[in-house]
């Protein structure tokens, strides 16, 4: 069979939609940052979709917050996405396991035994890691971003980041997202905000604003598809 090369879902997407999934579609590793309502889970679900049919991986683990487990058994149902979509703590089978699926995880779950869970799933099959609102990453020193970085991101065959919203606070908030979409590697936190960030306040160690704009810009541009709704 010949592997398909567009959108799979029986919906018809929109342009900024068609954008992100050809953008993403053979990246290993990519983040789609687009403003709520342009439709970052119906594009990860296709791109989910395409990376089961093309054998890049064998299924899909979404780490979100605790309010949208439920949002993404709807959306997979609103947009008839083809596989069966499991929430933790739901028990599921092995036998189940062996087929394609989406399995949704809460970010406070995978810092205790939800990490053990993923983890060993991660270890037995090649699963594609969605971090959805991934600026609840954005604190590197934070024991979520840890788990995710050190735990998960090592063993999964595909990467993807989803927000409308990647810096809430200040530019330091991209740090683990970039380097989760595999750009920045090699490069630590505090070389970061001394490369991309303005500095005053107490001891000029306040993050006040951001420097060396354009060069910043073009690594987003190079692991991430942002777009606003104007």
């Amino acid at each position: 069979m010949t592997p398909p090369s567009g959108w799979m879902l029986p919906v018809e997407p929109h342009a900024v939609q068609v954008r992100g999934f050809e953008l993403c579609r053979d990246r290993d590793r990519f983040g789609l940052w687009l403003d709520p309502g342009l439709g970052k889970t119906v594009t990860d679900l296709a791109d989910t979709l395409y990376a089961v049919y093309v054998d890049k991986i064998a299924a899909a683990i979404v780490i979100a917050p605790s309010y949208l487990r439920g949002t993404w058994r709807h959306e997979a149902a609103r947009w008839e996405f083809p596989f069966p979509v499991f929430t933790w703590p739901e028990r599921v089978s092995d036998r189940a396991l062996k087929y394609p699926h989406l399995f949704v995880i809460n970010y406070e779950a995978i810092i205790h035994s939800g990490g053990d869970y993923l983890e060993g799933r991660l270890r037995q099959r090649p699963y594609k890691v969605t971090l959805d609102e991934s600026q609840s990453i954005k604190n590197f020193n934070g024991v979520q971003s840890k788990a995710v970085m050190q735990r998960f991101r090592p063993l999964a065959a595909r990467q993807r980041t989803l927000t409308g919203t990647p810096m809430t606070q200040n530019v330091l908030d991209l740090y683990a997202q970039l380097r989760f979409n595999g750009a920045i590697e090699g490069v630590n936190p505090y070389s970061f905000r001394n490369r991309y960030c303005t500095l005053g306040g107490f001891q000029g160690k306040v993050v006040k604003g951001t420097k060396n704009e354009g060069e910043l810009s073009r690594i987003i541009e190079e692991c991430a598809f942002r777009a606003k709704k104007e």
